[in-house]
C-alpha cells in the first residue's frame, strides 16, 4: 500500500512506503517491482554535475523524426582565464558527433570585481556585451570594448548536447 494516492502523484515520485506480504514468493515479486521502478525513477532524473570531462545529464529530449524516442544530453564544463576589453579567446572543446546544442552558458569575474552571465549584454547596448559562440572545434568568447566592459579575470563555460 502506498502513503498518498498514486493517481494524484506526479509520475517521477514514488510512494515512500511499500507493505510487503508475509508470504516470500509474493514480497519478492513485490520487492523486485519496487526496485524496478526505484531504478527508473532514479535513472530518469536530472544529474547536477558539473564536470570537465563529458558526462551524461539525466535530461532527455524529444526527437522530432519519432515522438516515442527520446535522446540523452551530455554536459561539459570549460574554466578559462584573463580576456582583455575588447579581446578574444578561443577554446578547443574536443567534442565529437555533436548535432545540436541545448545549452551554451557560463559566468566569469570582471577585474573591477564585478561577476556576470555569459553571454552577457548590457542596457549600454553596442559593445558592452560578452559573446559566446561555438565555432567548429572551438568556443569562442570575446569581451566587449572599454570603457562598456571590464577585463575578464576568469570564468567558466558549461555546454549541453545532443550527439548522434
Amino acid at each position: 500500500m502506498s502513503s498518498y494516492n498514486v493517481a494524484d502523484a506526479p509520475a517521477s515520485y514514488l510512494p515512500t512506503t511499500e507493505h510487503f506480504d508475509k508470504d516470500l514468493d509474493k514480497s519478492m515479486d513485490k520487492l523486485t517491482t519496487v526496485y524496478s521502478d526505484i531504478a527508473k525513477q532514479v535513472n530518469s532524473k536530472e544529474t547536477a554535475r558539473y564536470e570537465l570531462t563529458e558526462m551524461l545529464t539525466g535530461q532527455q529530449y524529444f526527437d522530432p523524426k519519432d515522438t516515442q524516442t527520446r535522446r540523452f544530453t551530455y554536459r561539459k564544463c570549460f574554466i578559462f582565464g584573463a580576456i582583455p576589453s575588447g579581446g578574444s579567446l578561443l577554446i578547443p572543446h574536443g567534442l565529437t558527433g555533436v548535432t545540436m546544442y541545448t545549452r551554451i552558458d557560463g559566468k566569469c569575474l570582471w577585474a573591477n570585481g564585478n561577476f556576470s552571465s555569459i553571454p552577457y549584454t548590457s542596457i549600454l547596448g553596442g559593445n558592452a556585451c560578452i559573446e559566446v559562440l561555438i565555432v567548429g572545434p572551438n568556443i569562442s568568447i570575446t569581451n566587449g570594448i572599454a570603457p562598456l566592459t571590464s577585463p575578464i579575470v576568469s570564468g567558466h563555460i558549461v555546454l549541453e548536447y545532443l550527439k548522434n
